[in-house]
């Protein structure tokens, strides 16, 4: 009887610090989006795409909380339904909304493998980006040597 509890203490401790990185990785997911959306790296309607899915997380994860304390009591999911979020056992119909907002892009890609094309979109954006200021350099330069010109005009009138 002794083993039992153990067993139970250490899984209780186990999910109790599973739910608190959950938790964690969630807000750095939030930090990063805000971060990437106010610089501009990303489109917003790719902005607003991962904050639905971040407040999906968010449900989710508050679910498992209420689910772990005792607040929720519901039967437990066959193994089939776990990555279909659940639809066949609640009687849901709807899809899995992680497959919804895939893009075509990204269907079959591992994480690695979005990680490296994101890295990529990223580095054409910032080369753009340097292109773009060389260019309003340029400018700035013309304006302010047409502006010397006038003023040396100006003065020899």
């Amino acid at each position: 009887m002794c083993s039992i509890y153990f067993y139970y203490s250490q899984i209780n401790m186990t999910l109790r610090a599973s739910l608190q990185k959950l938790k964690q990785n969630i807000a750095q997911l939030k930090e990063g989006l805000l971060r990437a959306s106010s610089s501009r790296r990303i489109m917003q309607s790719e902005a607003d795409r991962r904050q639905n899915m971040i407040d999906d997380l968010l449900t989710r994860e508050k679910h498992l909380n209420g689910t772990f304390k005792g607040d929720i009591v519901e039967p437990e999911p066959m193994r089939s339904t776990l990555m279909a979020g659940g639809a066949a056992a609640s009687g849901n119909t709807s899809t899995n909304p992680w497959l919804i907002n895939e893009s075509e892009e990204t269907k079959g890609m591992n994480f690695g493998e979005i990680k490296q094309q994101q890295q990529r979109i990223i580095e054409a954006q910032d080369a753009g980006l340097d292109a773009l200021a060389a260019v309003i350099s340029r400018q700035k330069i013309m304006g302010q040597d047409i502006g010397n010109e006038l003023d040396e005009q100006n003065g020899n009138v």
